[in-house]
């Protein structure tokens, strides 16, 4: 009889807003560390007897006291989605279920968000997009955004515009306020894996599932048109992509990559339309001696975040 293979899974990463935390999951455990100092925050372990839960996605935050009601300690909030459509949010520090919440009837999320400064929770479902009050569960809208399955999606939470940049055959760009579709185009490819928007939702950055190249497109909130900027190949397919605008110059952009095989890289962008760009090689050695460390010996990235220029130069 023919043994069958046991389905391997890419751990599920995610960031605070800021960078300061950072979560994995495997295996039925969440460790949380502070990018900081590199030191283990907090640890959730699934409870034995619960049945077993394939996570699709999560988000972090972590929220002092006085933004949160009836509590007397800072507040880690860890939301996870799952396979089956729904989110269960934890206090990581107490170990405390919150609340349990079921998202979408047809299937697997695709990406969680807190909306910055508020105790919003953004959930992408398999055709909807649900924003949900982040301390109590409850649903406080529901965006149906498209009648095919949403593959991917990414979130730009501005102040003044909240916007979510999804695909599901289409590239889309959608309004969080209203589910008013903004920007539509065909994907020529076929099946957009990794979609990413930058921060100011000037430009949005696509790979392919199994592609070695990443796309980068410039939105034009006159014309609400994507224009194709540079297609920069890759040595090998991506497992995670972010863009942020750069604001040493007006139009500036800065994209990370990382890659399946460990390899992380770095462009910087003029403006999207920008149609080549160099790809810095981001290396992670094991000591700080500053001697530079054979190739096998380097550590591989499973995941990575970009900052600000402001704050990076803290």
């Amino acid at each position: 009889m023919e043994k069958k293979k046991k389905s391997s899974r890419a751990p599920i990463t995610c960031f605070t807003a800021d960078a300061e935390f950072f979560a994995i999951a495997s295996k039925g455990t969440v460790g949380i560390w502070n990018t900081s100092n590199g030191n283990l925050v907090a640890q959730w372990e699934q409870q034995d007897g619960v049945p077993d839960v394939h996570y699709s996605c999560m988000a972090l935050r972590f929220t002092e006291k006085k933004k949160i009601r009836h509590r007397n300690a800072h507040y880690c909030l860890l939301a996870i989605g799952t396979d089956d459509g729904q989110v269960l949010a934890f206090d990581v520090l107490t170990n405390e279920v919150i609340w349990k919440s079921t998202i979408s009837q047809s299937g697997r999320l695709t990406a969680l968000s807190f909306a910055n400064e508020e105790t919003s929770l953004y959930a992408v479902g398999s055709h909807e997009v649900v924003e949900i009050d982040a301390e109590s569960g409850q649903l406080v809208k529901s965006l149906k955004t498209t009648k095919k399955p949403i593959h991917s999606a990414s979130f730009s939470l501005a102040a003044d515009r909240k916007i979510i940049f999804i695909f599901d055959g289409y590239l889309r760009l959608l309004s969080l306020d209203d589910g008013k579709e903004l920007v539509k185009m065909k994907s020529n490819s076929g099946h957009e894996q990794l979609v990413a928007i930058s921060d100011d939702a000037k430009a949005v950055v696509t790979s392919g599932l199994g592609e070695t190249s990443i796309r980068v497109w410039n939105c034009d909130w006159d014309t609400k048109t994507l224009s194709p900027g540079a297609t920069i190949p890759i040595v090998h397919p991506a497992s995670a992509i972010e863009c942020k605008s750069d604001n040493s110059s007006a139009d500036g952009l800065v994209i990370l990559t990382v890659l399946e095989s460990g390899l992380t890289y770095l462009g910087r962008f003029e403006s999207p339309l920008q149609d080549k760009v160099e790809l810095i090689h981001v290396k992670v050695e094991p000591d700080s001696s500053g001697v530079e460390t054979p190739k096998h010996k380097r550590k591989s990235i499973s995941a990575a975040r970009l900052k600000s220029i402001e704050e990076r130069s803290k």
